[in-house]
Parts: structure tokens; sequence; C-alpha cells
């Protein structure tokens, strides 16, 4: 038998369809209705990259899986989940998997792809259970998120799906500092794009949100902290190129003795 680790370090792998990068980028602005909701000990200052937030993940992965063993039987289910069984069948390819055009196309992926892998690893290491909601918003909201993942019916993560044109040009212009989030509309992308992680967060006071288009990723972690007697709240971010992109995301780079400050 096999150690469900090492299977998954060695074939978790999904396809890299086609993405078009050329369509219009753009995003919605928070909603300052929302922002109103946001408890002030829930609200984020600042956006910090963190280069090592992939890396603390992946070994609290090795750490909760530990030693379990796979039977034979259950990692050849598994590694249907993956690539390249996942992309085809006893009919043939799946030409789901052959480009990624648009946002609608991305949450198709990400719900035969990852969402799939998820509930088959969960189920597998201890009959846990996976689900997710779509289309979340708090009572008396206005937004929505696209993906709440649950687990035995526990909130753990939170998921919005977008162009894979907006996930590079974000990729691209990450800044190589920290910077300040701030409540406003008409702010450039970057800024605009992290507000409202930051508020989607803070609004369901949950720690993690996952940026997608399938193809690319960056990881965010909301946590508050308490300086000095005063809550000071930061959304660290982390690129990732885990589903093995030729091109991947380059992290910027970020120390605590960085100014603040968004990059041009």
């Amino acid at each position: 038998m096999s150690r469900l680790h090492d299977v998954l370090v060695e074939h978790a792998k999904f396809p890299f369809p086609h993405p078009d990068e050329f369509r219009p980028v753009n995003t919605t602005d928070i909603s300052y209705f929302e922002v109103g909701l946001l408890r002030q000990d829930w609200r984020a200052k600042y956006a910090v990259q963190d280069d090592a937030l992939i890396r603390k993940l992946c070994d609290s992965l090795q750490t909760i899986l530990g030693d379990t063993l796979l039977a034979a039987d259950a990692e050849n289910h598994l590694l249907a989940n993956f690539s390249p069984r996942l992309q085809s069948d006893v009919y043939g390819e799946n030409e789901e998997w052959f480009e990624n055009p648009s946002e609608v196309q991305s949450r198709t992926l990400l719900e035969l792809g990852v969402y799939r892998a998820a509930r088959a690893c969960l189920s597998i290491f201890g009959d846990h259970r996976f689900k997710t909601a779509k289309e979340h918003s708090i009572e008396g909201g206005t937004s929505r998120v696209d993906y709440v993942v649950l687990v035995d019916n526990d909130r753990k993560v939170l998921c919005e799906a977008k162009l894979p044109s907006v996930m590079r040009k974000v990729g691209k212009l990450l800044p190589q500092r920290g910077f300040e989030l701030r409540w406003i509309h008409n702010q450039s992308l970057v800024p605009k794009i992290f507000a409202k992680a930051a508020l989607y967060l803070g609004l369901r006071q949950m720690e993690w949100l996952f940026l997608t288009c399938h193809n690319y990723w960056i990881v965010c972690r909301l946590v508050i902290s308490s300086i000095s007697s005063t809550e000071r709240g930061e959304v660290f971010y982390g690129p990732t190129d885990w589903l093995g992109s030729r091109d991947p995301l380059t992290p910027a780079r970020y120390t605590r003795d960085s100014s603040f400050g968004l990059d041009d």
C-alpha cells in the first residue's frame, strides 16, 4: 500500500486548458453598504505578500495526512480524479479541458477538477463530506461570493472564480511590497480585487479565500492580531503554479521593513 500523501505529491495534477488572457479586464467595486456592515475588528488594513504561504499549506497537509495508507482499489479510484485520466474516458477526450475562455468555464473546470478531487480525497481520508454552497451572500448583504467550501457542514474556505485575463493581470501587477487596503470605489485592479477579498472574509469572519480561474491561483489568508491594544488585520497572499503552469506567476518580495503603498 502507498501513503496518501506520497500519492498526492506525485499525481495530484490537473489539466492546463488554454486560457484566453486577452479578454477585457474588469471587476466590480466593493459595496459601501457592506463595508458599513463589516465589524471594525474584522477589517483588514493591509495586504502583504507571504513567500512561504504555499509551503506552509503543503507542510500542514503533510502533518495532517501523516502515514495514512491507501489500499490499491482506493488509489485507483483516487487517480481517476487527476491527469491524465481526468480529461478522458472510454468515449474519448472531454472537450471541457481544451480551453478556458471565460469565468463561466473557470467555474466548470473547478467543479470538474479540484472540487471533485477534494471530495474524493476527504472521503478516502476520513469519510468526510465535501460540498460547496454557490453564490453565497450574508444576511442583509448585496454581493455574492462564488463558493463557500464546507467540510462536514463546517465553512472552511471561500473561492472566487475569475476570468483568466483577470488572474493573469493581477499576477503580473502584484506589488513588490505590502500595500494598504482602501474601502473606496474606482481603484485599480489589484487593490480592488484584494479589498473585495478582505470584505468577503471579514463579513463571514473566515480565514481563507482562493482567487482562481482554475489555471492560476492566489491564496489569501486573513489574520487579525492585537498590537498595542489595537486590532490590526492583514490579508497575506501567495500566488502558486500548483497546476503546473508552464509560465507560472512569480511571487513578489516583501519584508517587514518594506514601506506600505501600492506600486505604480
